[in-house]
């Protein structure tokens, strides 16, 4: 057992060593643009980067950068993030979403039903991740939740009365003899 963690740890140090000269030839990888069409109120002037995106982490910022960390893609090594703020306004969200299509981002992540829809106007082609977004299906963003079809799929914080079959379909799943359900909402 201890030969062949000894193996592996040389492998690793020589892999660490050889490895990077071996990549010299290599083309430099991709570097994806991601376009956000944010929710929130603009960070201060100072607290962004040139790409408009903040430099402090914020209650959705950090996860998101997280969640792309996971997969490979690091920002400002193969991943650069082009944040807008329509804040709240229908023209300035379609005028953002088309902006950033303009610049040929690779993905947009659009946060709230506002920015969804301003995105999916304007384009039909790069796909768009919801997030933030309120009965997807009956606001027209997607065909349904098994099936999004078109460019736009996601996160919904309501899916609508459509999910509703699906919650009792895992309660008789694990409760096969209840007979009486009760729902609280907020």
């Amino acid at each position: 057992m201890k030969l062949s963690r000894a193996c592996l740890g040389v492998m690793l140090a020589l892999g660490l060593v050889v490895g990077p000269g071996a990549a010299d030839g290599q083309q430099p990888a991709k570097v994806y643009r991601v376009g956000f069409l944010s929710f929130a109120a603009p960070p201060p002037a100072s607290e962004r980067t040139p790409q408009q995106c903040p430099t402090k982490g914020g209650v959705n910022w950090e996860p998101m950068l997280e969640g792309f960390r996971d997969y490979g893609y690091v920002l400002g090594r193969n991943l650069v993030i082009e944040c807008r703020y329509p804040e709240g306004q229908e023209e300035r969200a379609r005028s953002l979403a088309a902006e950033l299509v303009d610049i040929k981002v690779d993905l947009i992540v659009a946060a709230s039903t506002l920015n969804v829809r301003a995105a999916k106007q304007a384009t039909s082609t790069t796909p768009i991740v919801m997030a933030g977004v309120y009965d997807p299906v009956r606001r027209g963003l997607v065909a349904s939740l098994a099936r999004p079809g078109g460019n736009v799929s996601g996160l919904s914080e309501d899916a609508g009365t459509q999910i509703a079959g699906k919650y009792l379909q895992l309660l008789r799943e694990v409760a096969p003899r209840a007979s009486r359900t009760a729902v609280l909402s907020y």
